[in-house]
């Protein structure tokens, strides 16, 4: 198994799933007593002898854009065999597009995992691919953009026609300069993730000040006698 199974439940029913898996011996996969406050789902867990982990979802999302992808959007559609719910065709092209673009910062980076690409063109011939994000806005163009990748990538295949934007035309252009220049990839690669390195630390300070979850985990934190080595270590003062 590469990675692990994943379902989402109504907030309702969330803390209830958690229950009913840990009374079926199901625990977390890293044993610690100051797991991060993760927005989206419940840590990572596992049962002794079963083939996958299990990530328990209440968000589909990253904050900034979960009003508009979320359980309550999917369940409107989603595909049914045996009484067991998987998402709609439409769906699932959009999510295999999400979880590089949006939660993994590929928007950003303008690169593309061919994973998560060939998953968009095998579901592409199930689905028409540039109406499934009509009725989204803030995600409209990261999505579409990723989907005009696919098509420049995958030598312009019908099923992955996009409808063009100056937006979408911008970031191909930078797209398309990267995938072609090695030095000026690892370039961006390097000044974007230390600008999210720096904007997701500063977001946890942030967020601690009015939301006890994460002001918790900061002050254990902090607190820990290994991370303490592990800064200095990085800072240089010891080796």
């Amino acid at each position: 198994m590469v990675g692990d199974i994943d379902f989402i439940f109504s907030k309702k029913e969330y803390a209830k799933a958690i229950k009913i898996l840990t009374a079926h011996k199901y625990s977390n996969v890293i044993q610690t007593d100051n797991h991060f406050p993760i927005y989206r789902h419940y840590p990572r867990i596992t049962k002794e002898n079963s083939i996958a982990a299990v990530e328990i979802h209440k968000e589909i999302l990253i904050e900034k854009y979960a009003n508009e992808f979320n359980y309550d959007f999917i369940k409107i559609d989603c595909l049914k065999t045996n009484n067991i719910s998987v998402m709609s065709y439409k769906n699932q092209l959009s999510l295999s597009i999400i979880a590089k673009q949006i939660n993994d910062d590929g928007f950003y980076y303008k690169d593309i995992l061919l994973r998560n690409a060939y998953d968009v063109f095998l579901l592409s011939k199930k689905t028409i691919a540039k109406d499934a994000f009509s009725k989204f806005y803030t995600l409209r163009n990261p999505l579409n953009c990723f989907l005009a990748s696919c098509f420049e990538v995958f030598n312009k295949p019908n099923s992955l026609k996009y409808t063009s934007t100056k937006e979408i035309e911008t970031y191909l252009d930078r797209f398309n300069e990267l995938l072609k220049n090695d030095r000026l990839r690892k370039k961006n690669d390097k000044k974007t993730t230390q600008i999210f390195f720096i904007k997701k630390r500063l977001n946890i300070i942030y967020k601690s000040f009015f939301n006890k979850p994460y002001r918790s985990w900061l002050i254990k934190r902090i607190k820990d006698k290994n991370w303490q080595k592990e800064k200095l270590i990085q800072l240089g003062f010891i080796k």
